[in-house]
């Protein structure tokens, strides 16, 4: 009969807040030896927390700024939403080592000067240890310079300029897609898919250096040779009639155009004004439901693009997402951005 011997021995080792026990057997044949650790981690959560910028030994101080009126303001109330269903449902589970989160959030108006001192009042006044969740490319382009100079982490702005993280800025963090990149890629699209394929498009693009990228990316895809014509629009702009009228007069089958969803709905209802009826692609800042609300059905046959999971999608985070908005802000309605905003936390 073969003999087996096993042999164990215990360690445990104090560190910050805590210790940590590791269980070691091996276990001797033979053929075979084989060994099996096991680390076991105990942390009281009582522990002190050394001097930091919004962290006490109870609370964490997180802000950020959306835009809660304006034009945007459906896309900044719908992230916000999901931002604090996040929180919530956070702080429920006994929030992070012990500390409850607090979010402080303040209106920009989709305006970048307000961002501004929006960030600079988070910063200075609020003392947060971090803000989180910016909706905005130029509100964040503007107020990154006073979190960098504050060297305090600016996380996750839903923001598509490439100068937001390039060249690498220290204290910004991002996971959306810049506009460029978006652009290549329905560009290559465009050129090999129908309805799109072999029409003339037509362009129109916020006048902002993401608007530029976002018409760059158009031209480095497949389909630049179909682009007819491209034209801009200032950021809070309430009519689009003279640049549906150039896009009708080139013969545009097809027009895409970087609004966000109630600007979008008003490019539909001015086109069905003038009896201009191309197929009309939004960007991701049109996949909402106003856009669908102030249309008037206008909107039925038109195309967007998002690059987060959509909202009927059976992913896991969607369903969590749904169910702590339904149970911790029963009054608010999710949409496309909020996904944004729960995908961050």
């Amino acid at each position: 009969v073969a003999s087996v011997s096993t042999k164990s021995s215990t360690s445990t080792k104090s560190v910050p807040g805590g210790k940590v026990t590791t269980i070691t057997k091996v276990t001797t044949g033979p053929k075979l030896t084989t060994t099996v650790t096991t680390v076991t981690t105990v942390r009281t959560v009582s522990q002190k927390c050394p001097a930091m910028r919004g962290v006490t030994d109870t609370e964490i101080k997180i802000g950020t700024s959306q835009p809660l009126s304006g034009p945007a303001a459906s896309i900044g109330k719908s992230h916000l939403t999901a931002q604090e269903a996040f929180v919530e449902r956070l702080n429920a589970r006994g929030g992070i080592w012990g500390r409850k989160v607090k979010l402080v959030s303040q209106d920009d108006g989709f305006v970048p000067e307000r961002a501004v001192a929006n960030m600079q009042y988070l910063i200075d006044r609020e003392k947060v240890a971090a803000v989180w969740g910016n909706v905005g490319t130029a509100p964040s382009v503007a107020s990154l310079v006073v979190s960098e100079a504050a060297k305090v982490p600016f996380l996750f702005p839903y923001a598509l300029d490439r100068t937001i993280t390039t060249p690498v800025k220290p204290y910004t963090f991002s996971m959306a897609t810049p506009a460029y990149n978006q652009n290549v890629t329905l560009s290559n699209l465009m050129a090999k898919t129908d309805p799109f394929k072999g029409k003339k498009i037509g362009v129109m693009v916020i006048n902002s250096p993401d608007g530029i990228q976002t018409l760059d990316g158009f031209k480095a895809g497949a389909s630049a040779s179909q682009i007819t014509l491209s034209n801009t629009y200032e950021r809070n702009s309430v009519t689009f009639k003279s640049q549906l009228l150039a896009f009708k007069a080139a013969n545009a089958g097809v027009v895409y155009v970087g609004v966000n969803d109630t600007q979008f709905a008003k490019v539909l209802v001015e086109a069905n004004e003038i009896g201009y009826k191309p197929i009309f692609f939004g960007s991701t800042g049109v996949v909402s439901t106003q856009s669908i609300a102030l249309s008037a059905g206008l909107a039925e046959g038109a195309y967007s693009l998002v690059f987060t999971a959509p909202l009927d999608s059976g992913a896991r985070g969607i369903g969590e997402m749904n169910a702590a908005v339904k149970k911790f802000k029963p009054k608010d309605a999710v949409g496309t951005f909020s996904v944004h905003g729960w995908a961050t936390g």
